[in-house]
């Protein structure tokens, strides 16, 4: 049975010396508080959504538009990230069952129709609602992230969609939906990868004595619910969604972790921040990279320098980033893999990696575009794979042969 476990909050003119008097909550169920309401809320003040507790790869939240059209119907709310991750929330104030069990199934049509469409039509699409014109996904994000790389945004919007990666969210007043009837909903969407959660606002009137206002209280309702084919699981206090075999809720891509963020850097900027860490750094990667291009993989800049080979079939594959500090990630490689047809080809070339390297090992947590090799608890250092860099060559060319076989095995398929 669901319990409440919120206490309201308590008012304290003074830390010491005074009582404290707990807040009248108000219902979101009449007068000024309406769904018109709250949708304004959310979209002009974002930090009111609890988006790190929930999945923090969906953070810093980006307004896009109110009432996003789509052939399933409009969308209150959407957002992105500065890495091309969507969110998609439907306000509701419950007021029977049956509008419970219809706004989850709603959410979950809306997602399944986003993931069919490419990065255009959802340009397109933000652009009829917010009124603008142009690339208006791009427009409204570099707005807030004036050194957002257009074409990475891009690929990332396009990855997520493809793969059906959102961030959906219920939110509103008197959200109690069992377990049970969330589920089935699910088990009938589990071709997508995507967190939910359900979030209740609570808003409560101050004191008399106290200062004018409201204080807004969101509360991301937990649940855990087993079912075939899908996890769902409590994390953070909120309802991530992931296929059994993948193991892991969505990661970030090179430009992730503790270094996102960052500005754009250039080929000679990443050069001088190696040679700060280690002189012989630089010179040591730039002929490693010499090797590369006769093998068609040229760098790749903008946070950190990516070892990329394009195919027009099997897309960019990433044979590892060096980040300005010169750690060395390898993800992606996996996913790329199990994109052209065997995840097995990337398996082996971060197994290959991990024994160039020291007490290395390769680390399968998450989705398979975030497996890479760790040296316990940190990424390995370039230059300790440089040492062996006539392995780490035969290395790539022995994947590159193996990508090569699956391209063929593709172009061969039928339609």
């Amino acid at each position: 049975m669901p319990t409440n476990r919120y206490c309201p909050p308590l008012y304290m003119a003074a830390l010491e010396g005074l009582p404290g008097r707990a807040l009248e909550r108000i219902p979101l169920q009449g007068g000024k508080f309406y769904e018109d309401w709250l949708q304004r809320q959310l979209f002009e003040h974002p930090e009111i959504l609890p988006f790190r507790e929930i999945d923090p790869s969906f953070a810093p939240a980006i307004p896009l538009c109110r009432e996003l059209p789509t052939d399933a119907g409009r969308i209150d709310l959407a957002y992105t990230s500065d890495t091309g991750r969507i969110t998609l929330i439907e306000c509701k104030l419950w007021r029977n069952p049956e509008a419970r069990r219809e706004v989850i199934g709603q959410i979950l049509d809306y997602a399944k129709e986003l993931a069919a469409w490419d990065y255009d039509r959802l340009s397109r699409a933000v652009g009829s609602a917010a009124g603008r014109s142009g690339d208006s996904l791009y427009d409204i994000a570099a707005e807030q992230d004036p050194n957002l790389d257009q074409a990475t945004f891009v690929d990332d919007v396009t990855r997520n969609l493809k793969e059906g990666r959102f961030l959906l969210a219920i939110v509103g007043d008197g959200i109690r939906e069992s377990v049970e009837s969330i589920a089935t909903f699910l088990q009938s969407h589990a071709g997508l990868r995507f967190s939910f959660a359900l979030v209740e606002m609570a808003v409560y009137r101050m004191p008399a004595e106290g200062p004018e206002g409201f204080i807004v209280q969101p509360r991301v309702l937990s649940r855990t619910v087993e079912i075939e084919r899908l996890v769902v699981r409590r994390e953070d206090d909120g309802i991530a969604v992931e296929d059994i075999a993948d193991g892991g809720s969505p990661g970030r891509d090179d430009a992730s972790g503790p270094r996102a963020g960052r500005p754009k850097l250039s080929l000679e900027e990443i050069y001088k921040q190696l040679s700060s860490v280690n002189p012989d750094l630089a010179p040591a990667v730039a002929e490693f990279l010499g090797s590369c291009k006769d093998r068609g993989i040229y760098p790749s800049v903008n946070r950190t320098l990516v070892l990329r080979y394009t195919d027009d079939l099997l897309g960019k594959l990433n044979f590892g980033s060096v980040y300005p500090d010169g750690l060395l990630n390898t993800n992606y490689i996996c996913a790329s893999a199990e994109e052209a047809g065997d995840i097995s080809v990337g398996v082996d070339y971060l197994a290959g990696i991990a024994a160039m390297v020291p007490g290395a090992a390769v680390l399968k947590k998450g989705d398979s575009w975030t497996w890479r090799v760790v040296t316990g608890k940190s990424l390995p250092r370039v230059e300790t794979v440089l040492q062996r860099s006539d392995d780490w060559l035969a290395l790539i060319d022995k994947t590159l042969a193996r990508f090569m076989q699956l391209r063929k095995r593709l172009e061969e398929a039928p339609d």
